[in-house]
């Protein structure tokens, strides 16, 4: 596979997360084999220019490929507005694009790759929904455990009666 490859490291909360990014930059000779880049994904970023109707519905596009190899939940997926700094040549809404990420629950942000602007909060915001869907995903397992331990001391006790009548 070919594709730029980048990593970041982000420190949140006592923990430091790393992240290898692979951009495809909606390439769609990358389509093909999207599919592998998703294994062993934790989150996907899309990200669509402000100046660029199409970018924005080729990032639909690219969610909807994502939801073809990812099930609802598995994956942290984030929505960005790119080039925030040409404003005055917006083509596509933040209302709408917004309205969009709410929708799909996504989460929502506009930034600036040349300036700079909000490109460390688009890590932070991904990094702080990854950890709380780690300590969900924990709390679930923490609870199927205790239950399981609950039925297996119950049928642990129900042997153990039944055993003593032999």
């Amino acid at each position: 596979m070919t594709g730029a490859f980048f990593s970041q490291r982000v420190y949140l909360q006592g923990r430091t997360l790393d992240f290898e990014i692979w951009d495809t930059a909606g390439q769609e000779r990358y389509q093909s084999v999207s599919h592998l880049y998703y294994r062993g994904a934790r989150f996907a970023i899309l990200v669509y220019d402000i100046t660029s109707k199409e970018t924005f519905g080729k990032a639909q596009l690219w969610l909807q490929e994502l939801q073809k190899y990812i099930s609802s939940g598995e994956l942290v997926i984030a929505l960005f507005g790119n080039k925030s700094e040409l404003h005055d040549d917006r083509k596509v809404l933040r209302e709408l694009a917004q309205a969009f990420a709410e929708e799909k629950r996504l989460l929502f942000m506009e930034t600036s790759a040349m300036t700079g602007r909000g490109v460390k909060e688009v890590f932070e915001a991904v990094a702080y929904e990854l950890l709380i869907w780690e300590q969900q995903k924990e709390d679930k397992e923490r609870r199927n455990d205790t239950h399981l331990n609950v039925q297996g001391t119950h049928i642990s006790g129900v042997i153990n009666t039944c055993c003593k009548f032999q």
